[in-house]
């Protein structure tokens, strides 16, 4: 039947999207880029300002030394500056510390792709978190929840990924897994209703 045509071509592609992901993660944890470190190592580090609730901006410092290109937003559509550019480049120390001392409850979101060298996998309702359970245990990394109930996974940038997608769709509205990559940015904890599950070493 059509129905279960399509299905099956969303199972397809979530075993694709899985298999991008997989590879590439289970070669090395993500870590600063300087630093590469493991992902356990990063685990036991608890010291930071995003672990001990340190202001904004030290926590989006502290995203920015780990090589991501930190954005500030006014809620989760709704970027406070041009981002598209930081698509593409890191903003400064100088940049960033302008930008939380100008809106210090800013919410902090991140570029996706190779400029933070990340992407999202995106889970929404509870049947699109069960899809990802059928296809087999992910490997560990930074786990954030959403404030809809959602999941989000950060995972290195693999080679040769340039755009997000959407692998499975739901019946319901906005119940879907999305990868998003290259120009499309996260949410990330401390912003309002998000908090980290596994995190936010990655």
């Amino acid at each position: 039947s059509r129905g279960a045509r399509g299905g099956d071509r969303q199972q397809r592609r979530l075993a694709v999207t899985r298999r991008i992901l997989c590879a590439p993660v289970a070669a090395g944890r993500l870590g600063p880029r300087e630093g590469n470190l493991s992902f356990s190592s990063h685990k036991d580090a608890r010291r930071s300002d995003i672990e001990t609730g340190g202001s904004v901006l030290s926590t989006a410092l502290e995203y920015l030394t780990r090589g991501w290109s930190v954005l500030p937003l006014q809620s989760k559509r709704v970027p406070l500056v041009q981002w598209r550019p930081f698509c593409d480049q890191l903003p400064t120390r100088e940049q960033v510390t302008s930008w939380w001392t100008q809106w210090p409850d800013a919410w902090i979101g991140v570029a996706l792709g190779p400029v933070s060298d990340l992407v999202r996998i995106d889970a929404d309702g509870a049947e699109a978190l069960r899809q990802l359970e059928l296809l087999g245990e992910l490997p560990p990394t930074a786990e954030f929840a959403s404030p809809s109930g959602g999941r989000g996974w950060l995972y290195k940038c693999p080679p040769g990924l340039v755009k997000s997608v959407v692998p499975w769709t739901g019946d319901r509205a906005h119940e879907e897994v999305r990868l998003q990559s290259v120009g499309a940015y996260t949410v990330v904890p401390p912003s309002p209703g998000y908090t980290w599950v596994n995190g936010p070493c990655v």
